[in-house]
């Protein structure tokens, strides 16, 4: 999951782990965000789903683009510190989920995200997944 804006914090549950420089841009401009990482351990059982976690040290607002390559080939890093005998190629990749977590402290919330595509390179190429 990759949390763009927040005012929200993660339980004790999850386990910090780093943080990580990600160029990306905003509104146009390519600046370089840090992302605080954390590690959501076994869900649910001691065989459940891992979670990757990266909380932007900055409240992102307006358009931002974002390396999704480069949050999903980053997570084992962060994965094998928990978990040194996991082996990445007997996991898949359940969902990537990007957006924001907030709480409700003033009683009005005025937001929204437009999602224009999500593409992904491969060794074959680049496939656009879907575009609005």
């Amino acid at each position: 999951m990759i949390w763009l804006y927040h005012n929200e914090t993660l339980s004790s549950y999850f386990i910090k782990e780093g943080e990580v420089q990600v160029p990306i841009y905003v509104n146009g401009s390519e600046i370089t965000c840090t992302f605080t990482v954390y590690i959501l351990p076994h869900t649910g059982s001691s065989n459940g789903w891992i979670g990757a976690y990266y909380l932007s040290n900055k409240s992102l607002e307006g358009k931002v683009s974002i390396p999704l390559t480069f949050f999903i080939k980053d997570e084992f890093q962060w994965i094998d510190k928990i978990f040194p005998t996991v082996n990445e190629s007997s996991y898949y990749l359940d969902g990537i989920q990007v957006g924001m977590e907030f709480n409700d402290y003033n009683g009005i919330a005025e937001l929204g995200y437009t999602l224009y595509c999500w593409i992904m390179s491969t060794a074959q190429g680049v496939k656009i997944l879907d575009e609005a």
